[in-house]
């Protein structure tokens, strides 16, 4: 009977950890490492970010806890995290920029739903490149401070790589 008690207490505190809400990680603890400013003031992701991609898109979290990535090029090339390829329209890809700056991207936080405690919800990381603007936002969907705006952009997105 002495062995019960310390399993007891052992399956207890497993239990306990494992429903303790995981934080949002901030935008810096990313696998691309820390954000950098540039001579110009412009924030630049970090390291793992593609460059000549006009938009970095990763969505994680869910019920089913994915991982997603996409990357999309000028050029309407679309790569997936996997590495698989779509091509959509130069034109398909500038109208998402156009309504992307539309909704005021670049006016938006660097970072929304810090203190969420929604286990199951998206939490979204967007980098846009726009001429010499570059911008990352990170977001949970279900926070109270994500803007509409910006789950708007999620969906054009997802839209898009989605065909």
């Amino acid at each position: 009977m002495k062995w019960q008690v310390p399993f007891v207490l052992i399956v207890m505190l497993a239990l306990v950890a494992a429903c303790t809400p995981a934080s949002l990680p901030s935008p810096t603890d990313t696998q691309t490492g820390p954000d950098t400013e540039d001579p110009r003031g412009t924030r630049q992701p970090g390291g793992g970010a593609d460059p000549d991609a006009v938009i970095n898109f990763r969505r994680s979290g869910g019920l089913a806890g994915v991982s997603d990535e996409w990357t999309i090029y000028a050029d309407g090339r679309i790569v997936a995290g996997d590495q698989t390829e779509q091509q959509v329209t130069p034109d398909q890809v500038s109208l998402l920029l156009a309504g992307i700056e539309a909704l005021g991207f670049f006016d938006l936080e660097d970072s929304y739903g810090r203190g969420s405690t929604c286990n199951d919800c998206f939490t979204y990381e967007l980098t846009v490149r726009s001429g010499e603007r570059v911008m990352t936002v990170t977001a949970v969907d279900g926070a109270a401070d994500t803007p509409a705006e910006l789950l708007q952009i999620v969906q054009m997105i997802t839209g898009l790589v989605s065909r």
